[in-house]
């Protein structure tokens, strides 16, 4: 059973906020207006996947740019994505850039769609868009329904990121001229996936806040007592007072952060609570050196600190979320949710 963080204060409400923002190296919760873009069933997809996998241990991201302009013509579309409305920095490394565009079908017909790029010192019309242009091309036999094309342009974005260029502009041309999906849930948009390789400012903003095992005193400072007190309660009647993971959750909706955070609805983070035992059995997840420590600690010297309740394993959480009106986020953040507790 999941407990919920129920009649949190205001105060208690910021505190934590702040504290996961931190976490998440945000200044502060993005502010969003009503236009912000449709989700694409491909970006859902990817967060359902990542979602069912969450043993990862990478702090990885997924930024999704929608065009900041589109302009159509008979046979070709001039995208611009600005690459700045995220929050890249070099402390990220490219992976992977895709490029995702919808044609529509022309009677079964055989066509070629290329994609070049408009360099700063060029207009659209001085592009030329052969194949010897083109950083991506690909041959379409005899679409009969539309289809989702997608272009590998990592080679280039390699330099557009390196060089922390915040304009991206493509053209998508079509032989012979087809139709390029732009409203919508079908219009292009640009894949960037990064894992992060350099410090975080997270790392230097905790440099002055003391980390180390919570016990439910800690908890409640946060949580209010309420929710540990029913928590507490079920563990007395069942006899279940040693080490566990006590399973809690914090809604998004009363952080009033549902109106930028897309998935999940929750937060559940789960702690870890109970007593460790003089004597500990395999049921409490011991390591040897806890085993040994509840020994010199019951036995020989209080001095020497008991073993405590701490998580063991934790888990990523994968985070879908709007940075800006015309970007999506997918983030892979890694040790987030406890999964198994013990006493170390």
């Amino acid at each position: 059973m999941v407990v919920f963080s129920d009649g949190l204060n205001i105060a208690r409400d910021k505190e934590f906020a702040a504290g996961l923002l931190k976490v998440l190296d945000m200044e502060r919760a993005p502010n969003i207006t009503s236009r912000r873009k449709a989700i694409p069933q491909y970006i859902i997809n990817l967060y359902k996947r990542k979602f069912s996998r969450k043993a990862s241990k990478t702090d990885s991201t997924t930024w999704i740019f929608f065009p900041q302009d589109l302009d159509e013509t008979d046979s070709r579309v001039s995208v611009h994505f600005n690459l700045s409305s995220g929050g890249l920095h070099r402390a990220h490394r490219l992976q992977k850039t895709e490029l995702h565009l919808q044609v529509q079908p022309l009677d079964g017909v055989e066509s070629h769609v290329s994609v070049v790029q408009i360099l700063q010192s060029l207009g659209a019309e001085d592009v030329d868009t052969r194949d010897n242009g083109a950083l991506a091309a690909r041959v379409c036999h005899k679409m009969i329904k539309s289809r989702w094309l997608v272009f590998n342009l990592t080679r280039v974005l390699l330099s557009e990121v390196s060089e922390l260029n915040q304009n991206l502009q493509l053209i998508i041309s079509t032989t012979p001229p087809l139709k390029v999906a732009a409203t919508g849930k079908r219009q292009p948009f640009l894949t960037l996936v990064t894992e992060n390789v350099g410090p975080t400012r997270s790392k230097d903003r905790f440099a002055s806040l003391k980390m180390g095992p919570y016990s439910s005193q800690h908890v409640s400072a946060f949580l209010g007592d309420s929710s540990l007190k029913k928590t507490n309660q079920r563990s007395k009647r069942s006899g279940l007072d040693i080490c566990r993971k006590r399973r809690h959750a914090v809604r998004f909706r009363d952080l009033k952060w549902n109106g930028w955070i897309i998935a999940p609805t929750r937060f559940g983070f789960h702690y870890c609570e109970g007593i460790c035992s003089a004597t500990l059995s395999q049921e409490y997840n011991p390591s040897n050196h806890a085993i040994l420590q509840n020994i010199l600690h019951h036995r020989l010297t209080s001095e020497i600190p008991a073993a405590t309740c701490v998580p063991i394993e934790l888990h990523s959480m994968s985070l879908l979320y709007y940075d800006t009106d015309n970007t999506i986020v997918l983030r892979e953040v890694p040790e987030m949710v406890a999964s198994n507790c013990g006493c170390r």
